[in-house]
């Protein structure tokens, strides 16, 4: 009988101490080390632990920072890191380079794949309504937020959220209704927003964030999922398979003619295939109802916080960054639609786009950075895409993004 005491009290010594080393690390040791996490480790981290392993900031809990949201754009997908040191906590995306640049907290709150209803409203808000609702965690408000949209595909991915959560659930006829769609926005894309559900539902072990990464490691070991950076090439590389508005694979295309050759630095360049256009495959109708989307999202996201000064900012797909030479070019597919159009409408679209997304933020009151003419000048001395991510701009493109958001700072202060 006494051996089996003994052999009690030593298992619950030590099961004391394992729980008393677990609550060190997790509310002492894994708090104070997260802005520490190396960038080429941050994409392993599963939301919303991914927010707190971003490097982009001077303090543990944000201060006076900038929020950035919108899609992979704004969340810092960039395949270019060459050079990058093994164990740096900084990347090349926008993020870093406004951090460095500015030395103010920067906080990602990007959703790559989305369009504005979850790059604008569901997964910014729900994560910051998250983080309000912890202790160890609280994130204040931001005091600036670059709402980034995307040229390229947030057009195609807000119909793409249309039709998967207001076609044929919500009234088609009050569809431009004000009222109408912040209830939509209120009571679909905020309530089905899985950060927003737990921060309404909030218990005391969802504070325990290390615990949360443990038991999603754990998960994916067994789910025979390797712990690496999930594989975002489909928003990146050239070989990709399309993103489908109607999850139909389209049919393979014909071999094209010379397509995407562009001028740069006085010579002519032959860029891939399938490159993000500034939506010429979408009808004017479509154009204008994403934009809707856009405005009413942005609209939802300045009166969510009411005391950030809030800034569209306009990225330019790749195809109007560059003098076009070819007299066709061959663009992303969506909606199993065409992929050759004519080299002259793409500047046209793209001013009829960048048209419709100023007036937007002008009946929102927020101030409208264009980063186009910056990202076009810098185009024709040398390529601000590739060489092996042609969605996103490279660490040149990204840093002409970041001069140009910093002069619309600064212009309207």
């Amino acid at each position: 009988m006494s051996r089996l005491r003994s052999l009690l009290v030593d298992l619950s010594l030590s099961a004391a101490s394992l729980l008393l080393f677990y609550l060190f690390c997790e509310l002492v040791v894994f708090p104070l080390n997260l802005i520490h996490f190396p960038h080429r480790l941050q994409w392993r981290a599963n939301d919303p632990l991914l927010l707190f392993t971003q490097s982009t900031r001077r303090h543990r809990l944000p201060k006076d920072y900038i929020a950035i949201v919108g899609d992979s754009h704004a969340a810092g997908v960039i395949s270019d890191e060459a050079g990058l040191a093994k164990f740096s906590s900084l990347g090349r995306a926008s993020d870093a380079y406004l951090f460095r640049k500015t030395g103010r907290d920067i906080l990602a709150l990007g959703q790559p794949g989305a369009g504005s209803l979850g790059g604008l409203v569901g997964t910014p808000i729900g994560t910051l309504e998250f983080f309000a609702r912890t202790r160890l965690y609280r994130v204040p408000e931001p005091s600036v937020i670059l709402a980034y949209f995307y040229e390229g595909n947030d057009l195609d991915d807000s119909i793409r959220e249309l039709e998967q959560r207001y076609d044929g659930k919500s009234d088609a006829a009050r569809f431009k209704d004000p009222a109408y769609f912040r209830e939509f926005i209120e009571g679909v894309v905020l309530a089905e927003h899985p950060l927003h559900r737990v921060a309404r539902d909030f218990r005391w072990y969802d504070n325990l964030l290390l615990a949360r990464l443990i038991r999603n490691y754990a998960a994916r070991s067994w789910a025979n999922t390797s712990f690496k950076r999930p594989d975002l090439s489909r928003f990146f590389t050239r070989n990709s398979k399309p993103v489908l508005m109607n999850g139909l694979r389209p049919a393979p295309a014909p071999s094209p003619p010379p397509v995407n050759r562009v001028l740069v630095d006085g010579k002519e360049v032959g860029l891939p295939p399938a490159l993000q256009s500034p939506a010429l495959e979408l009808t004017v109708p479509e154009l204008e109802r994403a934009a809707w989307v856009f405005e009413q999202s942005l609209k939802h996201l300045a009166g969510r916080f009411p005391k950030a000064r809030v800034y569209t900012v306009y990225i330019p797909s790749p195809l109007s960054c560059y003098e076009l030479a070819s007299p066709k070019v061959s663009i992303e597919r969506y909606h199993s639609r065409g992929e050759l159009y004519d080299s002259r409408l793409v500047r046209p679209r793209s001013e009829l786009i960048a048209g419709l997304i100023r007036k937007a933020s002008e009946r929102c009151r927020v101030p409208f950075i264009d980063a186009r003419p910056a990202m076009r000048a810098e185009a024709e001395k040398r390529l601000i895409h590739g060489p092996r991510d042609w969605f996103h701009p490279n660490a040149i493109g990204y840093a002409v993004l970041g001069d140009a958001v910093l002069g619309g700072l600064e212009r309207s202060r």
